[in-house]
């Protein structure tokens, strides 16, 4: 079952929509002086107020201070309605720059764009790794190394989190001096990765600080492909996600099905029918909703569309029609008569067959900021934002019927006419006459064309959720932003997907 949260259901600090309420303000207006900044603007409510230092990705214009690069000018990045969280849209802010943090040698693994990889890399700030992957793997081998660092840049790969590790971005580097100033890092799936950040049963705690998470680029997404930005698994995992951004693409759009075969052609030999041409076969039922369940989102295809039947068998061919001609009878007493020349009936044609249905169209792929199975997860700050759910894919085409076949000719008679000759005893006996008499056979009907195979239903529109919760995972969310994109839609008869900040399966 499905559970959409409410609208209020978004954590935002309490505190910005009680001053509002108490002060009477309208057309969400920001707070006043001594409520979270000294705007005087009209913009919709933002998380932590207008102008606060520690607000995440405050606009250009205004003067706030502490505040991430790359902040919108058009409006706060973090705010309901505002630039980046437009329905569908992927936002580009870094996280918020909050708090005052200082490298520990002792207990750090260091990580930079232009590190390199190996086995122990990361110890030295002299050393550092080059991917946090690698980092990872440092921390995890040597012993009090609990914090991963990362600097400034963009690290395209799939990072797992293990038990006791916090990876730490919003670091920039001069050399071997490492300053936390909130420079943006950037993890991003590879191509051959539908999740960026994967937390599986590491039965203990993680901590994922001051990084944007993105999904692989748009243009990789394979059909019918869903993304997921961070993965959470079991019971026994405990996250915390401290001023993270979360950007997830669009998920792939269903394929349309394949196209019915044509139909197989008329039989030699067949009874007679009706000569009849064949009804289309019917459309095949549309995909109902895709499911969540503990290993991610399932799409839903359309069935099939149902065979055309085979056309009409021709009609039974008439009786030919006689020809009369003269005979006679008698040796000696000759006597005139006539008879009737006629060929015989021929064959019925075949109907020919009807086309196969259409294939199902395949479902959309959704798009999921954090996935939850089962794990604790509490969210401070950052943003989730979701892609647009992908579009089911029509369903195929129904393959044509066949033509019938043309019904046969019967053979046709050949009669000889006589007479009676004249003189002789008795008045002569009876003679052939020069030219013979035809008698014509008959044509069988045509066979019927077979019917046309009914189009594939279409796959269902895949869903679009800033948090999916299975298992009873649970979520406790401050300050932080949660967006969906648009449902996808069904190129067919398939059901439209669902969207929502919140859902719980």
């Amino acid at each position: 079952m499905r559970t959409l949260a409410a609208p209020g259901a978004l954590s935002l600090v309490a505190g910005v929509w009680a001053c509002a309420a108490a002060e009477g303000l309208t057309q969400y207006q920001d707070c006043p002086d001594g409520c979270g900044g000294s705007d005087s603007s009209t913009e919709h409510p933002e998380v932590t107020g207008n102008g606060d230092a520690s607000e995440p990705g405050g606009d250009a214009s205004e003067t706030d201070t502490g505040v991430a690069p790359g902040g919108d000018a058009s409006a706060d990045a973090m705010e309901v309605g505002g630039a980046d969280s437009v329905v569908g849209d992927v936002a580009t802010d870094g996280p918020a720059c909050t708090g005052t943090f200082a490298v520990n040698d002792g207990s750090g693994i260091f990580v930079t764009p232009g590190g390199t990889d190996g086995s122990g890399c990361g110890t030295s700030r002299g050393a550092p790794c080059k991917t946090i992957g690698a980092g990872i793997a440092s921390a995890m081998q040597a012993a009090g190394r609990t914090t991963v660092y990362v600097a400034a840049g963009t690290y395209v790969e799939e990072i797992s989190l293990g038990a006791g590790l916090t990876v730490q971005g919003g670091w920039d580097v001069s050399g071997t001096t490492w300053s936390y100033d909130c420079s943006v890092v950037t993890v991003q799936a590879p191509t051959s990765s539908n999740t960026t950040v994967l937390v599986g049963a590491i039965n203990g705690a993680a901590t994922l600080s001051t990084i944007t998470v993105a999904s692989m680029a748009a243009s990789s997404v394979q059909p019918g492909q869903s993304l997921y930005g961070i993965v959470a698994r079991g019971s026994s995992t405990q996250l915390t996600l401290d001023s993270v951004v979360v950007n997830v693409a669009t998920a792939g759009d269903g394929q349309t099905g394949a196209a019915g075969g044509a139909g197989a052609a008329a039989v030699a030999s067949c009874a007679t029918g009706n000569g009849q041409t064949a009804t289309a076969g019917a459309a095949g039922a549309g995909a109902s909703a895709g499911t969540f369940s503990a290993t991610g989102f399932a799409p839903s295809s359309g069935a099939t569309g149902s065979s055309g039947p085979a056309g009409g068998n021709g009609t039974a061919a008439p009786s030919p029609t006689p020809v009369s001609y003269s005979t006679c009878t008698g040796m000696f007493m000759c006597n005139s008569g006539s008879s009737s020349c006629a060929g015989a009936p021929g064959k019925n044609g075949c109907g020919g067959g009807g086309g196969s249905g259409g294939g199902g169209g395949s479902g959309g792929g959704s798009s999921v900021a954090l996935f939850v199975d089962a794990a604790q997860v509490t969210v401070t700050g950052g943003s989730l934002t979701a892609g647009d759910g992908g579009n089911g894919g029509a369903g195929g085409p129904g393959g044509t019927g066949a033509t019938g076949s043309a019904g046969t000719t019967g053979a046709a008679a050949s009669c000889q006419p006589q007479s009676c000759g004249g003189g002789g005893f008795g008045g002569g006996g009876c003679s052939n006459q020069g030219t013979k008499v035809t008698g014509p056979g008959s044509t069988g009907g045509t066979g019927g064309t077979g019917g046309t195979g009914g189009q594939g239903g279409g796959g269902a529109g895949g869903d679009s959720y800033a948090v999916v919760i299975v298992a009873g995972g649970q979520v406790a969310l401050t300050s932080a932003s949660l967006v969906a994109g648009s449902p996808g839609m069904s190129t067919g008869n398939g059901t439209t997907g669902t969207a929502g900040m919140e859902g719980t399966f």
